[in-house]
C-alpha cells in the first residue's frame, strides 16, 4: 500500500499501519495539505518532537498529537532532530533514522537525557536498539500487532501532566 495524493504517489506505507486510520487517509508530509505539526504556534514552544525517517509515520503521530492540543514539532533526520531538542518536554523517536539502518537515535537519546527531556523510543527491532531503550524513559514497540497510536498519545499526555504538576 502507498500514500498517494491525487495522482502522485508519496511513498509507502509500513505494514504495521494498513489495518489503521491512516488506511483511509492521505498523506503527503510536503504538499499543500501538510498541517503545521506544531499546532500553527511558533515551533520553538513545541512540547513533544517527533523523529522517524518514514516521514508519513512522523507526520501522522504530530497529526493525532495535535488534534489533542499538543504542540508538536517533526523531524526526519538525525541532524534535524539534534538542533531542534531545545525547548521540547518529550522526544518521540524511532531507532533507526534512514533506510539502511546506518544513522540511529543512539546521539539524540543521549543529548536528550542530558538536558532532562522525557524520552519515548520506538522501534521494530529490540536487539538493535537495545543501548537506547535501556537509556530512554519508554519503549513502544513498532512491531505490527502492538503498535497502537492510542499508546502514544496516552503516554504523551500522562507524562505532559506529570511534568507540569513539577
Amino acid at each position: 500500500m502507498t500514500f498517494s495524493r491525487g495522482n502522485k504517489r508519496v511513498g509507502r506505507v509500513p505494514s504495521f499501519l494498513e489495518n489503521s486510520i491512516l488506511y483511509r487517509c492521505t498523506v503527503d508530509p510536503e504538499g499543500p495539505m501538510a498541517m503545521r505539526s506544531d499546532g500553527g504556534s511558533a515551533q520553538s514552544h513545541a512540547q513533544v518532537l517527533v523523529v522517524d525517517d518514514t516521514k508519513s509515520l512522523a507526520v501522522v503521530i504530530s497529526r493525532f498529537l495535535t488534534t489533542d492540543r499538543i504542540k508538536c514539532k517533526t523531524a526526519f533526520s538525525l541532524g534535524d532532530a539534534m538542533q531542534m531538542l531545545d525547548g521540547c518536554k518529550i522526544l518521540i523517536t524511532d531507532f533507526d533514522l534512514n533506510e539502511s539502518g546506518s544513522e540511529n537515535s543512539l546521539p539524540l537519546v543521549k543529548k536528550a537525557k542530558e538536558l532532562g527531556i522525557y524520552v519515548i523510543q520506538m522501534s521494530g527491532d529490540i536487539e538493535r536498539a537495545k543501548e537506547t531503550i535501556t537509556m530512554a524513559d519508554t519503549y513502544i514497540s513498532k512491531f505490527p500487532d502492538e503498535f497502537k497510536f492510542r499508546d502514544i498519545i496516552r503516554e504523551v499526555k500522562f507524562q505532559l501532566e506529570r511534568l507540569e504538576k513539577k
